[in-house]
């Protein structure tokens, strides 16, 4: 008997020291006892995941790199995507789940109809939330939020500034849905160009036939217009098959002509459309875009932009990240204000009163590629 219990004492005190050096293997090991977790809200399926699908790779491929190098703090950071379909209640649900389920420390979201529908969410939640999209408004309502993407209304101002300056037209027009970047970009032309005439239609339109065919009546020889893929497609199509004498005047490049436009239109009508963009043309070329090939092939150059701007994304909020604690929000959007000396692939410069400082460029499509001309 004395023996058994000799034998079941020693047991107890090895079971006891294993356990006591797990304990102590853990806490000197904060990689898989606390994580820095990213929600991104992100159209997958359906309109805007010619973007939406590259954005996400990019911002995937920025976390692999990061957790192979030891991640942040020595924490591993997951991303947590959800599917916006770019539809307000997608949305919404995608953000109530997730604060439910995983509560990310920061968000993610891509374009303004979702980020207007999460924002209010996730403003009671306290999270803060980088979206990308071209208007400001949600920053007015939402403390905790934070603008990236090109800016509709100063961005239109330069593009038109340019294309009068050098005369790109002689009675411009804009062909628009009804929407607020749309409304914002029209304010920021008759800031340089007060005599437009303006073609507007719903958002989700396909059909814009009628509304290209009064503008060549009125003598309109130039359209500007922001869109979203499916927009795109149908003008520039259309546009093709009615050979009206109209050059098309688009934000941003890397948006407005990809394969799918090219597919369905002639290269008449695509030649000599203008654009601005803040991602370099000669993204291709850099050594983010061979990683981004390498693991995602054949690429275009909408895949490497958008791949890009989700790997920017990556690259500053995890900067942030170094000097909070997994799960501590409001340490990060104090910090994602002062963000700066992140490693950048498209050349922004961290937030100034929360908004992405970015480096703008022109562009015109010739010869089935953007040319820099400003």
């Amino acid at each position: 008997m004395k023996v058994k219990a000799l034998s079941l004492g020693i047991i107890g005190i090895i079971v006891l020291i294993v356990i006591i050096f797990f304990a102590v293997f853990l806490l000197q090991s904060p990689i898989g006892e606390k994580v820095y977790k990213i929600g991104a809200i992100v159209p997958l399926t359906g309109p805007g995941a010619t973007l939406g699908v590259p954005f996400a790779n990019g911002m995937s491929l920025a976390v692999e790199e990061i957790n192979q190098l030891g991640g942040v703090n020595s924490y591993k950071v997951e991303i947590l995507f959800e599917d916006s379909k770019l539809e307000g209640k997608a949305s919404a649900d995608s953000a109530n789940y997730l604060l439910n389920v995983e509560n990310p420390d920061v968000f993610s979201v891509m374009f303004h109809l979702p980020a207007q529908s999460v924002s209010p969410i996730l403003m009671e939640a306290r999270k803060p939330v980088v979206y990308e999209a071209y208007t400001r408004s949600i920053l007015e309502s939402n403390p905790y939020s934070f603008k990236a993407d090109f800016d509709s209304l100063t961005g239109c101002e330069e593009l038109i500034r340019y294309a009068k300056e050098k005369e790109k037209y002689y009675n411009l027009g804009v062909l628009m849905s009804r929407v607020e970047y749309n409304e914002l970009c029209l304010e920021g032309i008759k800031k340089i160009e007060p005599n437009v005439k303006e073609y507007w239609y719903t958002f989700g339109e396909k059909d814009f036939r009628t509304l290209l065919t009064k503008a060549n009546e009125e003598n309109v020889d130039a359209l500007v217009t922001i869109g979203i893929d499916f927009e795109y497609i149908n003008m520039f199509k259309q546009l093709t098959e009615l050979n009206y004498p109209i050059k098309m005047i688009c934000a941003i490049a890397s948006e407005c002509i990809f394969p799918g436009v090219i597919q369905e239109s002639s290269p008449e009508v695509l030649n000599g459309t203008i654009s601005i963009d803040f991602v370099p043309t000669n993204i291709s070329e850099t050594e983010f875009a061979e990683k981004y090939s390498n693991k995602y092939p054949n690429p275009s150059f909408t895949d490497y932009a958008w791949g890009a701007i989700g790997y920017e994304e990556i690259q500053y909020i995890t900067e942030a990240m170094k000097k909070c604690e997994p799960g501590n929000s409001d340490c990060l959007t104090e910090e994602l204000k002062k963000v700066k000396d992140y490693k950048t692939v498209i050349n922004t410069k961290g937030f100034k009163n929360r908004v992405l400082q970015l480096t703008t460029k022109i562009y015109e499509f010739k010869d089935n590629e953007w040319r820099p001309v400003k």
